[in-house]
Protein backbone atom coordinates (compact mmCIF):
# COMPACT_ATOMS: atom_id res chain seq x y z
CA UNK A 1 0.00 0.00 0.00
CA UNK A 2 1.32 3.43 -0.94
CA UNK A 3 0.40 5.02 2.39
CA UNK A 4 2.57 2.60 4.39
CA UNK A 5 5.61 2.62 2.13
CA UNK A 6 5.42 6.20 0.89
CA UNK A 7 6.59 7.06 -2.59
CA UNK A 8 9.25 4.33 -2.45
CA UNK A 9 6.50 1.67 -2.35
CA UNK A 10 5.89 2.31 -6.05
CA UNK A 11 8.15 0.73 -8.67
CA UNK A 12 10.43 3.12 -10.51
CA UNK A 13 8.48 2.71 -13.76
CA UNK A 14 6.98 5.79 -15.39
CA UNK A 15 3.52 4.26 -15.79
CA UNK A 16 3.44 3.16 -12.14
CA UNK A 17 4.65 6.54 -10.89
CA UNK A 18 2.09 8.42 -12.97
CA UNK A 19 -0.68 6.08 -11.82
CA UNK A 20 0.31 6.65 -8.18
CA UNK A 21 0.37 10.41 -8.75
CA UNK A 22 -3.09 10.27 -10.32
CA UNK A 23 -4.42 8.14 -7.45
CA UNK A 24 -3.12 10.64 -4.90
CA UNK A 25 -4.31 13.65 -6.85
CA UNK A 26 -7.76 12.30 -7.65
CA UNK A 27 -8.36 11.10 -4.09
CA UNK A 28 -7.94 14.66 -2.81
CA UNK A 29 -4.27 14.47 -1.79
CA UNK A 30 -2.49 16.70 -4.31
CA UNK A 31 0.65 17.17 -2.21
CA UNK A 32 1.06 13.39 -2.01
CA UNK A 33 1.28 13.26 -5.81
CA UNK A 34 4.35 15.50 -5.93
CA UNK A 35 6.99 12.89 -4.94
CA UNK A 36 5.81 10.55 -7.70
CA UNK A 37 5.98 13.27 -10.32
CA UNK A 38 9.38 14.36 -9.03
CA UNK A 39 10.66 10.80 -9.43
CA UNK A 40 9.50 10.74 -13.05
CA UNK A 41 11.39 13.96 -13.69
CA UNK A 42 14.51 12.90 -11.80
CA UNK A 43 14.86 9.40 -13.21
CA UNK A 44 12.97 9.41 -16.49
CA UNK A 45 13.35 12.89 -18.00
CA UNK A 46 13.89 11.41 -21.47
CA UNK A 47 10.55 9.60 -21.41
CA UNK A 48 7.91 11.09 -23.70
CA UNK A 49 5.58 11.46 -20.69
CA UNK A 50 8.02 13.62 -18.71
CA UNK A 51 6.72 16.95 -20.07
CA UNK A 52 3.20 16.03 -18.93
CA UNK A 53 4.54 15.00 -15.52
CA UNK A 54 6.25 18.39 -15.20
CA UNK A 55 3.08 20.20 -16.29
CA UNK A 56 0.96 18.26 -13.80
CA UNK A 57 3.47 19.02 -11.05
CA UNK A 58 3.27 22.70 -11.95
CA UNK A 59 -0.53 22.70 -11.78
CA UNK A 60 -0.50 21.03 -8.39
CA UNK A 61 2.11 23.42 -7.00
CA UNK A 62 0.25 26.46 -8.32
CA UNK A 63 -3.00 25.19 -6.78
CA UNK A 64 -1.18 24.61 -3.49
CA UNK A 65 -0.10 28.28 -3.45
CA UNK A 66 3.51 27.55 -4.38
CA UNK A 67 3.62 29.73 -7.49
CA UNK A 68 7.40 30.05 -7.88
CA UNK A 69 7.84 26.28 -7.70
CA UNK A 70 4.92 25.84 -10.06
CA UNK A 71 6.55 28.21 -12.55
CA UNK A 72 9.77 26.20 -12.43
CA UNK A 73 7.81 23.02 -13.15
CA UNK A 74 5.98 24.59 -16.10
CA UNK A 75 9.29 25.85 -17.46
CA UNK A 76 10.70 22.35 -17.01
CA UNK A 77 7.85 20.99 -19.15
CA UNK A 78 8.88 23.45 -21.86
CA UNK A 79 12.55 22.51 -21.54
CA UNK A 80 11.67 18.82 -21.82
CA UNK A 81 10.07 19.49 -25.19
CA UNK A 82 6.36 19.90 -24.53
CA UNK A 83 4.59 20.05 -27.88
CA UNK A 84 1.25 21.21 -29.24
CA UNK A 85 -1.43 22.27 -26.79
CA UNK A 86 0.70 21.08 -23.86
CA UNK A 87 3.38 23.58 -24.87
CA UNK A 88 0.86 26.41 -25.19
CA UNK A 89 -0.71 25.58 -21.83
CA UNK A 90 2.66 25.21 -20.08
CA UNK A 91 3.86 28.55 -21.41
CA UNK A 92 0.63 30.29 -20.38
CA UNK A 93 0.75 28.72 -16.90
CA UNK A 94 4.42 29.67 -16.53
CA UNK A 95 3.47 33.30 -17.19
CA UNK A 96 0.63 33.08 -14.67
CA UNK A 97 2.83 31.43 -12.06
CA UNK A 98 5.67 33.94 -12.46
CA UNK A 99 3.16 36.77 -12.22
CA UNK A 100 1.59 35.33 -9.08
CA UNK A 101 5.04 34.78 -7.58
CA UNK A 102 5.88 38.46 -8.09
CA UNK A 103 8.53 37.82 -10.75
CA UNK A 104 7.29 40.45 -13.17
CA UNK A 105 10.37 40.52 -15.37
CA UNK A 106 10.30 36.77 -16.02
CA UNK A 107 6.51 36.83 -16.46
CA UNK A 108 6.87 39.57 -19.08
CA UNK A 109 9.60 37.69 -20.93
CA UNK A 110 7.55 34.50 -21.02
CA UNK A 111 4.45 36.47 -22.03
CA UNK A 112 6.33 37.92 -24.98
CA UNK A 113 7.32 34.39 -26.00
CA UNK A 114 3.67 33.31 -25.78
CA UNK A 115 2.44 36.25 -27.87
CA UNK A 116 5.09 35.56 -30.50
CA UNK A 117 4.31 31.81 -30.67
CA UNK A 118 0.53 32.04 -30.23
CA UNK A 119 -0.67 35.46 -31.52
CA UNK A 120 -4.25 34.13 -31.49
CA UNK A 121 -3.71 31.77 -28.57
CA UNK A 122 -6.41 30.53 -26.26
CA UNK A 123 -4.80 32.15 -23.21
CA UNK A 124 -3.74 35.43 -24.85
CA UNK A 125 -5.78 37.77 -22.62
CA UNK A 126 -4.67 36.02 -19.43
CA UNK A 127 -1.04 35.92 -20.55
CA UNK A 128 -1.06 39.62 -21.41
CA UNK A 129 -2.53 40.43 -17.99
CA UNK A 130 -0.21 38.22 -15.90
CA UNK A 131 2.78 39.24 -18.01
CA UNK A 132 2.07 42.94 -17.55
CA UNK A 133 1.78 43.50 -21.29
CA UNK A 134 -1.49 45.44 -20.97
CA UNK A 135 0.02 48.16 -18.78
Amino acid sequence: MIERGGSKAVRDEVADLLLAADAARLSGHPAAALPFLSRVLASHSRDARAPMAAFTKGRLLLNLGRAAEGAAAFERALALGAQGSLRENALARAVESRGRAGDGARAASLAQDYVREYPRGRWLASVRAYGGLDE
